[in-house]
């Protein structure tokens, strides 16, 4: 795991995740997981978009500029979508 701090408007955001750099590893996401811990993410890099399929728990996703700073955020992304 990496630790990554993000720039948000309201200050920073500190979690532990593990980047998905690859095709091997962006293709594989979070298959197999049941949940993450709090704190816990995946950075999918380079990456145009996400989709919950196959997965058992709902997501947060942060859309980043370049330079890492929070430039949307959506919250509970229901699995299956």
């Amino acid at each position: 795991m990496t630790i990554v701090r993000f720039t948000t408007q309201g200050g920073q955001l500190l979690c532990r995740a593990k980047v998905a750099d690859t095709v091997a590893s962006r293709l594989r996401g979070l298959l197999g997981k049941r949940e993450l811990a709090e704190g816990e993410g995946l950075w999918l890099t380079p990456c145009r978009s996400v989709h919950t399929f196959f997965l058992s728990f709902p997501i947060d996703v942060l859309d980043l500029t370049q330079v890492c700073t929070v430039e949307k955020v959506e919250m509970n992304l229901a699995p299956f979508g």
